[in-house]
């Protein structure tokens, strides 16, 4: 097996922020496969309901894992898994009930590697590149959860930055900004030696 390596002086690749929160808070990416994302919207009946075509379609999308652009049908169906995953419950069904209670109760170990930094009078010194290892609280945790059940990932971003001010800062009086796109960003289980 051939080991890849990395250029000097690069980090990690840059991904949106957003899609970062998301999968942080969830420790997984949303389904891709066509199959997937019919059984997330409930079935072929519903998935039929919400598209407008007949179970038998849905059924042949599930089987050949294919959508046809023609008629709308791809658009309608992509319409309906974003509108279903713009919903609080798939998003706490995405976190899961033992992730949440464990963030909740115990905090988390926030990681991040990106450009971010508190919103001084003076941005431009205090929002630079950084590698953050911290502990959030659990109740700062449970904030950062209702926002992204509530909001989704930009809210939970902004609790974040309050989250950050408040506790990796001490003082609430500045805000906690993140540039659109950063390395990394993770809630890890927090582990007391």
């Amino acid at each position: 097996m051939m080991a890849r390596f990395r250029r000097r002086g690069r980090g990690p690749v840059q991904r949106p922020v957003g899609e970062l929160m998301g999968r942080g808070l969830t420790r997984s990416a949303p389904a891709g496969d066509v199959a997937q994302q019919i059984a997330e919207l409930g079935g072929n009946r519903a998935a039929a309901e919400r598209t407008g075509r007949s179970e038998r379609t849905v059924r042949r999308w599930a089987q050949t894992g294919q959508i046809p652009a023609r008629g709308g049908a791809q658009g309608n169906f992509t319409q309906a898994v974003a509108e279903h995953r713009n919903t609080a419950d798939f998003r706490q069904a995405q976190v899961g009930q033992r992730r949440e209670t464990r963030m909740r109760n115990n905090g988390a170990r926030f990681r991040f590697q990106g450009i971010a930094g508190p919103t001084t009078d003076s941005p431009g010194a205090s929002i630079k590149r950084r590698n953050i290892d911290f502990h959030l609280s659990g109740d700062a945790m449970g904030d950062i959860l209702d926002a992204y059940y509530r909001g989704g990932e930009a809210a939970a971003l902004d609790t974040l930055g309050d989250a950050m001010a408040r506790e990796y800062m001490g003082d609430a009086q500045y805000g906690w900004h993140f540039e659109p796109s950063a390395g990394r960003l993770d809630f890890l289980r927090h582990r007391s030696f």
